[in-house]
């Protein structure tokens, strides 16, 4: 993988899976990107607000909401940060609930590296 684009990027990483979190932090370990990571939609709202990134990796199953109500939610504070929905569910309508959601993109779970880093170098 080249990850010339991905230089310098700011990611928010929104997961509250530890495996995965520890997958996607090796994916990118030499790809020169700030990774911020929270597990919750309450502490992804907050970095949000007082952060700037270049794109949102987040989870739809969170312990205390949807990533759905998350993605409206950013949404109405940024309507260009690009917010890729991962998930491990199965069911058919994740994907267009997300796009509805205000979600950019979607990927499911388990992925490759390969996968992961051709769908965020997409949008940066």
């Amino acid at each position: 993988m080249n990850f010339t684009k991905l230089k310098g990027k700011k990611i928010l990483l929104v997961e509250d899976d530890r495996l995965t979190f520890l997958f996607i932090k090796q994916v990118f370990k030499f790809s020169d990107t700030d990774i911020d990571h929270v597990s919750t939609g309450k502490e992804a709202f907050a970095k949000i607000s007082e952060r700037t990134y270049d794109l949102i990796l987040m989870d739809i199953q969170l312990p205390d909401q949807r990533g759905t109500d998350l993605a409206i939610s950013i949404r109405k504070l940024n309507h260009s940060i690009p917010i890729i929905a991962q998930t491990a569910s199965r069911n058919p309508d994740e994907k267009e609930n997300a796009i509805d959601a205000g979600c950019t993109d979607f990927i499911l779970k388990p992925y490759k590296p390969t996968e992961l880093y051709a769908i965020i170098e997409k949008y940066l």
